[in-house]
């Protein structure tokens, strides 16, 4: 190490403690992990030779991720929790802060180093699963096209003439018709849009709400869906059969987008007595097919933000836990976010019940009352409020899924990525913050 002073110093000691542990990961052998990897992609096929092509490429896609996923967290896991604790018990953290070489630069550097092995990592799996896909497809028979399309969601939701209004609830919008026709609709405004950016024929989907009064059961009814371009005043519309919460795929010409971007959108119900509502996202515009392989690596993106969230927490951890501690809370955080979608729903469950069960008390019926599985109420009560802090802290992994664009053959967007990367930030920061105080106040002598 230089004993050069400054911020070009502490930057180039930096890096050069990041390109350190990512040589140490490499003399771990830890790539050996894609070997594992690759083998078990290809040998995948073994175990569905009897489906048709729409299922054989699902099928992979989703091996090759949910693999991706496994592997790359044990990589952030495994190493991020034996590294400090192998410096400290072997004594070689003695020979690094003697040297010009601050304790903070020396966390961060360690974490830098995984950043970037977690990155060459994801990188290489990204090139085996992509290639496996690739060759499966030449080699089978009738194999679907590989497809990543990308969303466009309006910019405004507004409502039109006799327009339902429920903004307590998700922001939703509705209409409703009477035995003259619809007495109002729900528009959604587009604005931003590029005409090249759509095939001829431009594929929308629409998802609504539908009921009856009186008639609660039921669920589908005629809706008219229309385009409008508001530069020019065209418009197409399409009448069309939809049941309630069930995607309608329409295609109408890409000409409607206007010149400079707008596009508005619009249903409404056709039936007496007929009401549909919906929020901003039940109109969604599909752009041309963009390249599977590019939307693939984009996909690893999210999947790196996942990791270096698992990553972090272990390494901050292991300033002061021991190795295996320090894997545990790891391999929990992954779990807990990967569960997260079930543990926000049990929570709004048991808030429902013990909504109930005070109501119940304050009308004076103790009697009716009751808990779920007749726990005490505190218990409950100091249950939900530390699970509720606990899903505030750490981040919904789901959201990093990059089968469920796979499947659906989505295009991760910029602001799918931008999402993910603010959703992880301020996260990695606290817990990064967090490691640079417990590494400075870390005793080695102990």
């Amino acid at each position: 190490m230089s004993n050069a002073v400054g911020s070009a110093a502490t930057l180039h000691r930096l890096w050069a403690v990041a390109r350190l542990t990512l040589l140490e990961a490499v003399r771990r052998k830890v790539f050996l992990l894609l070997l594992l990897f690759g083998a078990a992609i290809v040998s995948s096929a073994a175990f569905f030779p009897a489906i048709d092509a729409e299922s054989r490429l699902r099928l992979i896609e989703v091996w090759s991720v949910r693999a991706s996923h496994l592997f790359s967290v044990i990589v952030a896991i495994f190493i991020a929790g034996f590294s400090l604790p192998s410096d400290f018990e072997n004594r070689r953290i003695y020979t690094l802060v003697t040297k010009p070489l601050h304790r903070v630069t020396f966390f961060a550097g360690k974490f830098l180093g995984f950043l970037l092995l977690l990155a060459v990592f994801l990188a290489c799996m990204a090139v085996l699963s992509v290639a496996y896909i690739r060759v499966v497809s030449l080699l089978s028979r009738d194999f679907p096209a590989l497809k990543a399309e990308p969303r466009f969601w309006a910019q405004a939701l507004e409502g039109e003439r006799e327009f339902l209004s429920d903004r307590n609830h998700s922001g939703r919008l509705g209409a409703r018709a009477s035995e003259d026709g619809p007495m109002g609709a729900v528009v959604w405004r587009f604005r931003g849009l590029d005409r090249q950016a759509f095939a001829e024929r431009m594929k929308i989907k629409v998802k609504g709400d539908l009921g009856r009064r009186g008639q609660p059961f039921a669920f589908e009814g005629r809706l008219r869906v229309r385009l409008r371009n508001p530069q020019t005043g065209d418009a197409a519309q399409r009448e069309e059969l939809a049941h309630t919460n069930q995607e309608l795929t329409l295609e109408f010409d890409r000409a409607l987008v206007a010149d400079d971007g707008r596009l508005d959108v619009s249903i409404e119900p056709l039936e007496s007595g007929m009401a549909v509502s919906a929020d901003s996202a039940g109109v969604v515009l599909y752009g041309a097919g963009r390249s599977f392989e590019v939307n693939f690596f984009k996909g690893m993106l999210l999947v790196w933000f996942q990791a270096a969230v698992v990553m972090v927490v272990t390494l901050a951890a292991s300033t002061y836990l021991t190795a295996p501690v320090s894997i545990v809370l790891g391999i929990s955080l992954y779990v807990v976010g990967g569960m997260w979608g079930y543990l926000q729903e049990s929570v709004r469950d048991i808030d429902v019940q013990m909504e109930a069960f005070r109501a119940k008390l304050a009308e004076g019926k103790p009697q009716d009352a009751y808990t779920p599985e007749d726990l005490p109420p505190w218990l409950l009560e100091v249950s939900t409020q530390t699970s509720k802090g606990v899903l505030k802290i750490i981040p919904d992994f789901s959201r990093f899924n990059l089968a469920d664009y796979l499947l659906a053959d989505h295009a991760v967007m910029g602001a799918d990525l931008l999402g993910g990367f603010l959703e992880v930030l301020p996260r990695v920061v606290a817990v990064l913050l967090l490691g640079f105080l417990l590494i400075y106040r870390r005793n080695f002598a102990a």
